[in-house]
């Protein structure tokens, strides 16, 4: 017994074995729980009442005032249990029900609240099951076993297993929606943290261009100091103080390689385009290879950065890259613009006049990378539809203004394979009901119509015997002309059965839909009446 044990807190022994477990309280109740189950006794209670009045117990116009009291009461407490002792109160509703249609919509709400609440499977079959078994044992020991057999089944049925069942979809729709928003926010960290990953080597990419251009730089300055070192007509302080820089630049140049080594990525694949490629040699590889290009560009770029015309060139590599894998054949248009203090680069790709077959599947990584360059380089990316199509525009000024650290935008997730998984669990699942559900009724449709074709068949009198029988005819020459078996069901309205004789019930061959009936009675081995009658039951 522990503090989150419920069970301990009331001072019950919970058992740890098997399904009795359904039948041993929680006793973990709220105001709304209380409330719920208030509101959901006066409705059950109102069906009831009214029920009583529509359908009278046996041949009482309206049933007695105690019975309904009674009822009323009983229903209270399966209402009060059904938190506590689920499985009791479903098999007590269902018990209730087979004595008295009042209660069916007890039962269906039983049911249901137990297949919405808990997942075991094989302790409702079972109340349902015990249920069929115990009425139809009480249907063949009453009476003959005929309609009433049917009606107790279609209400085990109808009253209770399809709304177990209906229950039972929705908490597994629930189960499956919330499941699915744990995943969709998983995937979402996910992504967020590759994206993440993508600007650290993205940042890592910048780095280590800069340090090979520092390096080359630093490499020519040795190079200078080595033939200052070895000019004849410089002093020799001179000469030493060149051997000093050259070893400086040496060291510097040793120490900027391991730092460069640090930073490359094993795992980054291999550029395929030329060190130092210009956007003018970019444009042209890529007319080159089949693509509309159309670039235009004002003005020089004397004067800007190596950083800012690096991320020009990455930004138009990428859109570039985007257009011809999305909109194949699409013309595309490059915008370069020089202006004093900035350099403006603009993509845009027009709408394909033919769809691509296939919609290619991107990640949307690749303008996590640009737009973390665009962002160190202190500019600003725009990328999205516009009147001329789809766009990706990068304003780039030479001279960077000072940007505090704020967190990047989260990029969107892209579809994957669990999304599909979810969707096709969620097919699966309606497919399922809709089986669950579909069955039993075909079951018992056509276990209905077997039964009915077999005791109508057995027991059709035909019409031209039934007009040869003739009052006062001995019971053994009429025996022999008779079905071996008489119909289940009795009419409804007949004649007074005359005193002191036994009659004997036949179909007129009529299947499901005839409400004729011929009686024969008998007494003291004679034939002495026979009716044809109407409204069987």
């Amino acid at each position: 017994m522990t503090p989150d044990d419920p069970a301990g807190d009331a001072g019950t022994a919970r058992p740890r074995f098997g399904w009795a477990r359904s039948w041993l309280p929680a006793w973990s109740w709220s105001r709304q729980d209380l409330v719920g189950d208030l509101l959901l006794y006066v409705s059950l209670a109102a069906v009831v009442a009214l029920t009583s009045l529509l359908i009278p117990l046996d041949d009482r116009e309206q049933a007695p005032l105690w019975i309904l009291c009674g009822c009323l009461v009983l229903l209270a407490g399966l209402v009060a249990g059904n938190r506590t002792w689920p499985l009791a109160t479903l098999l007590g509703a269902a018990m209730v029900t087979l004595a008295t249609i009042w209660f069916s919509a007890a039962l269906a709400t039983f049911a249901y609240l137990y297949g919405r609440r808990h997942t075991r499977v094989w302790p409702a079959l079972a109340v349902f099951g015990g249920a069929a078994v115990v009425e139809a044992v009480v249907v063949l020991i009453s009476h003959p076993p005929g309609d009433a057999w049917l009606a107790s089944t279609a209400i085990v049925i109808f009253a209770g297993l399809v709304p177990w069942l209906i229950g039972r979809y929705r908490r597994q729709r629930i189960e499956l929606i919330r499941a699915g928003w744990v995943r969709a926010e998983m995937l979402e960290r996910e992504h967020q943290a590759i994206a993440d990953q993508v600007r650290l080597r993205e940042r890592a990419r910048i780095a280590q261009e800069m340090h090979d251009s520092l390096g080359h730089e630093i490499s020519l300055m040795a190079l200078r100091a080595s033939a200052l070192e070895i000019a004849t007509d410089l002093a020799p302080h001179h000469q030493r103080a060149a051997n000093e820089l050259r070893g400086s630049a040496a060291a510097a140049t040793e120490r900027l390689r391991e730092i460069v080594n640090v930073l490359r990525d094993t795992d980054d694949p291999a550029p395929v385009e030329p060190p130092d490629e210009s956007i003018a040699d970019l444009v042209e590889r890529a007319r080159g290879a089949g693509a509309a290009i159309r670039m235009t560009r004002t003005g020089e770029p004397a004067g800007a950065p190596s950083l800012v015309e690096r991320a020009a060139y990455c930004v138009i590599r990428e859109a570039i890259t985007n257009a011809t894998k999305h909109a194949p054949g699409a013309p595309i248009e490059v915008d370069v613009a020089y202006a004093g203090a900035a350099t403006t680069v603009s993509v845009v790709n027009q709408v394909p006049a033919r769809p691509p077959a296939r919609r290619a599947a991107g990640n949307g990584l690749g303008l996590v990378g640009i737009r973390e360059r665009v962002h160190l380089a202190g500019g600003e990316l725009t990328v999205g539809p516009t009147p001329r199509g789809f766009e990706v525009t990068a304003r780039l000024p030479h001279v960077a203004p000072y940007k505090p650290a704020v967190a990047p935008a989260p990029v969107p997730p892209s579809a994957t394979a669990s999304a599909r998984g979810l969707d096709e669990g969620r097919r699966k699942l309606r497919r399922g009901l809709i089986i669950l559900t579909v069955t039993p009724m075909l079951a018992i449709v056509s276990v209905s119509v077997a039964y009915y074709s077999s005791i109508t068949f057995g027991a059709v009198l035909n019409s031209s015997t039934f007009d040869t029988l003739m009052p006062g005819t001995a019971e053994a020459i009429v025996l022999p002309q008779l079905p071996a078996r008489e119909i289940a069901g009795r009419p409804l309205i007949e004649p007074p059965v005359p005193f002191g004789s036994q009659c004997r019930y036949y179909s007129d061959g009529g299947f499901l839909v005839s409400r004729h009936a011929y009686r024969l009675c008998f007494r003291e081995g004679v034939l002495i009446s026979k009716d044809k009658l109407t409204d069987r039951d």
